[in-house]
């Protein structure tokens, strides 16, 4: 697993560490806006070290939970052979 610089935590190319289709960089970008909301309903002034247990888990919740659906719709166009 790739480690990110504390210093540079954005810096990372998800694509650096292995193949990523273009749909699945959409995918990617598409939690986005969902992660925003998330973090302004938990306080834009609460740093993520502060976040409680079930928090950081409905962040992740959230963010998988955006990727797999727009990865799916994406894809449910493509033929699979």
């Amino acid at each position: 697993m790739n480690s990110v610089s504390p210093a540079h935590p954005c810096s990372r190319d998800i694509s650096a560490s292995r193949h990523v289709t273009d749909l699945e960089q959409k995918a990617a970008e598409s939690v986005l806006a969902p992660l925003a909301d998330y973090v302004m309903a938990v306080g834009m002034e609460k740093d993520l070290g502060s976040y409680s247990k079930d928090e950081i888990i409905g962040l992740v919740d959230t963010v998988l939970e955006s990727y797999h659906c727009t990865l799916q719709e994406l894809y449910k166009d493509e033929v699979p052979f």
